[in-house]
């Protein structure tokens, strides 16, 4: 498989001439602070030392700065359309970063995550528009919401509109609100504290453990005080983080554990899937996540009567008890999902298994075709829980840290779509 050419700016253009001669392309591209910055293709290269320049001349010295590209949302027509005109069209994200380069010999890349989605939806789908029963009243969430709390385990739950809402949701039902502290780790997605601070709490933020990144139980004491009431443990990319541990910690301090399984669907601790441990469980069903409707969300509970509240939370408060029309129990908005994604979301159920199965075949077969010197290593397994590879994770070891950034430019120019981790909140100025 061929590899694009690619250098930094402030290195000679004897650089340049080496990697297109060992790649057996006419480009190369420039990177400055890990973006493309410009390109050099052969005649650029001829013209510049014809004119005076050297080979010893920086790389920027000859670039050409002005030049086509297409990001990772552009529809193969668009590409394909490009490719007529040019030799090459690099594809990248919105910080200018390198995410592959579309040739004639390789149009198309390997994406990080993609929907699994056959002809199953589409007729599910179109059921449910059929019947007229397209919104959130639609029978199909119901149907959606037991087949899924079925899936995991739990007594019952609720369908919303988005994985970061079910958070929310979960913390309101809880009784979690201004003036309220809840501990989240340190290493997850924006999300997590975004859903506390949503709320009018205040996130805290606790260390992570080595191996599954999750919150280290043994942090918790440096997190606590008076005005402590919750702990959010997420399972990052689908490893179970050491919820017994933290079970029996917010037990002995009268806390509420809630789960973010939005990167956990089919994980499991102990044979119990995760979400149904702690008070309360929240999912995903984004178009990147394990299963999806494309945005959506779940929310399971230990309690029925925090469902309850949950529901009436959901549904602008709405008490239909009450015996009024447009009775406003308590304050709430509108939380749901449509009809039309529980219909996407039941297509997808039926497949679950399938998928989960699929995602952790693929992580081993990554972990056996690794090197036994390699530097790179694939998260597994640990203790006795499943972990379901929403995203399949290597790690780098002690001294290649540095690498990793290359190591994604080279797969980038395979076709090969990566992503460096999370970084941690407690560097964002949105959590400062």
């Amino acid at each position: 498989m061929m590899v694009e050419p690619i250098l930094e700016s402030s290195q000679p253009l004897a650089v340049a001439m080496d990697s297109m001669n060992g790649s057996g392309r006419r480009f190369c591209l420039v990177t400055h602070e890990n973006r493309i910055v410009g390109v050099i293709s052969d005649g650029d290269l001829r013209r510049y030392l014809r004119a005076g320049g050297s080979v010893n001349d920086r790389a920027e010295k000859a670039m050409v700065t002005e030049f086509f590209w297409l990001t990772p949302e552009s529809e193969p027509q668009d590409v394909h359309k490009a490719l007529r005109q040019y030799t090459f069209v690099p594809i990248l994200d919105s910080y200018g970063g390198l995410v592959y380069v579309a040739t004639h010999e390789r149009p198309h890349r390997i994406p990080l995550a993609e929907p699994f989605m056959d002809h199953s939806e589409e007729t599910r789908l179109m059921e449910c528009f059929q019947s007229g029963w397209i919104s959130s009243r639609s029978p199909f969430v119901k149907e959606f919401e037991e087949g899924f709390a079925a899936y995991v385990g739990a007594n019952d739950g609720l369908c919303v509109s988005n994985g970061t809402v079910a958070i929310e949701l979960a913390l309101r039902a809880l009784g979690i609100g201004p003036n309220d502290e809840v501990i989240v780790p340190d290493l997850t997605f924006g999300a997590t504290a975004n859903a506390v601070l949503n709320v009018g709490a205040t996130p805290r933020l606790a260390d992570i453990t080595d191996d599954d990144w999750g919150i280290d139980p043994s942090q918790l004491d440096n997190c606590l005080t008076p005005r402590t009431r919750a702990v959010i443990v997420v399972h990052l990319y689908g490893a179970p983080a050491r919820l017994n541990d933290i079970r029996k910690w917010c037990d002995s301090h009268e806390l509420k554990l809630i789960e973010d399984c939005a990167e956990a669907i089919g994980s499991r601790i102990d044979g119990r899937h995760v979400g149904t441990v702690g008070d309360a469980g929240t999912f995903s069903f984004f178009a990147n996540k394990t299963i999806t409707t494309g945005e959506g969300g779940f929310v399971t509970f230990r309690s029925g009567e925090h469902t309850e509240v949950a529901k009436l939370i959901r549904d602008h408060g709405l008490s239909a008890g009450s015996g009024e029309h447009y009775w406003h129990e308590v304050q709430g908005g509108n939380l749901r999902m449509t009809g039309l994604q529980a219909a996407i979301g039941l297509a997808q159920l039926e497949k679950i298994r399938d998928i989960t199965d699929a995602k952790r075949r693929l992580a081993s077969q990554f972990s056996e075709l690794l090197p036994k010197d390699s530097p790179l290593t694939i998260r597994g397994d640990l203790r006795n829980d499943v972990n379901s590879h929403w995203l399949i994770v290597g790690e780098m070891s002690d001294g290649f840290s540095k690498k990793r950034l290359e190591l994604q430019q080279h797969l980038g120019m395979l076709g090969i779509e990566t992503r460096l981790g999370f970084q941690p909140l407690h560097r964002m100025p949105a959590f400062a």
